[in-house]
């Protein structure tokens, strides 16, 4: 039996009624899926303590679709949800592909990972990349325009960055591939599932031709998940080497900040960018580590999904 005669894929999801539609619509897409019976197939929705009709619309597609199984965690965070669709993934499954429920897959992705696995032995995960779909890049373009001068000039160019290469160089929790073998759980109130499994499985691939497009997020979402991607490093740095953590950081905003066709003004304003955004970075830093010891106690799933009391409330 070759790992490609039984194809397996996870969705780790919690609230995510708006988007999980379009990512299972996108997986069921895939090239290589809709070459397979059902018995050689299967797509797990693992829910995680949703408050929404997630579960509901899960349903809808199971009753069309006999490979959807919809399991739950029990918990609140995504990485329970990974270890659970690890532990129910069929024996034949030699590699599980997972995907955020709120990103839509190009038709080949889930081929271009398992087909990646297969060839090189080396590795144990392979992790796609992630571009802004064109309606949230819209969308994000659209705030951005909303802030006053100099502020929407050095948003402009950082969602220009984000359209244009990979966002980690480590794992992406968006698009990724695993051995089973290779697999150990994640423990359930690690924030940072994507840079833990960097860190603590390694041999990692990045395959650009997987690609995922991400679905447009809210300012109050995106804020959020700029804290928690904060504390979340605080908290490997307890697990792993403080300069292992820290360098795999720096990887990751070195490759977003590689940038393409930016017009003159943007060009111009870039230097003050750059300034600007590590002015930014510091200054979280200085928050996170302040909050990091009030909030270590209740570092468990629910730290993970709800917006942090942390930023201004709007006026």
């Amino acid at each position: 039996m070759t790992e490609t005669s039984f194809i397996s894929i996870g969705i780790s999801v919690r609230n995510e009624e708006k988007n999980i539609a379009h990512c299972l619509r996108g997986i069921l897409r895939q090239d290589i899926l809709r070459e397979l019976p059902p018995d050689r197939k299967e797509i797990i929705v693992c829910d995680n303590s949703s408050t929404d009709r997630t579960r509901e619309i899960v349903k809808k597609f199971q009753k069309q679709h006999a490979e959807i199984k919809l399991v739950s965690s029990g918990a609140r965070s995504k990485a329970a949800g990974i270890n659970k669709i690890m532990e129910v993934a069929s024996p034949k499954a030699k590699i599980v592909c997972f995907f955020d429920g709120d990103v839509v897959p190009r038709r080949d992705a889930v081929r271009k990972l398992v087909t990646f696995l297969t060839t090189h032995e080396e590795y144990n995960i392979a992790s796609g990349k992630v571009l802004l779909s064109p309606m949230a890049s819209r969308a994000r373009l659209k705030v951005a325009n909303k802030f006053r001068y100099p502020m929407n000039i050095f948003a402009r160019i950082f969602l220009k960055g984000k359209t244009k290469k990979p966002k980690t160089t480590g794992v992406s929790g968006a698009v990724f591939a695993i051995r089973k073998k290779a697999f150990r759980p994640i423990p359930p109130n690690i924030i940072r599932d994507d840079f833990y499994l960097s860190l603590a499985i390694g041999k990692i691939a990045m395959v650009g031709k997987a690609v995922v497009y991400h679905r447009a997020k809210t300012k109050e979402r995106l804020l959020a998940s700029e804290e928690r991607t904060r504390v979340g490093r605080l908290q490997l740095e307890e697990l792993f080497d403080k300069r292992k953590v820290r360098k795999l950081d720096k990887e990751r905003y070195k490759r977003l900040f590689e940038m393409r066709k930016l017009n003159l003004v943007e060009r111009l304003h870039y230097p003050l960018f750059i300034t600007y955004f590590k002015a930014k970075q510091a200054l979280q830093e200085i928050r996170a580590r302040r909050k990091y010891p009030k909030i270590k106690h209740k570092l468990d799933g629910s730290f993970n999904t709800g917006p942090l009391k942390t930023h201004r409330k709007p006026k």
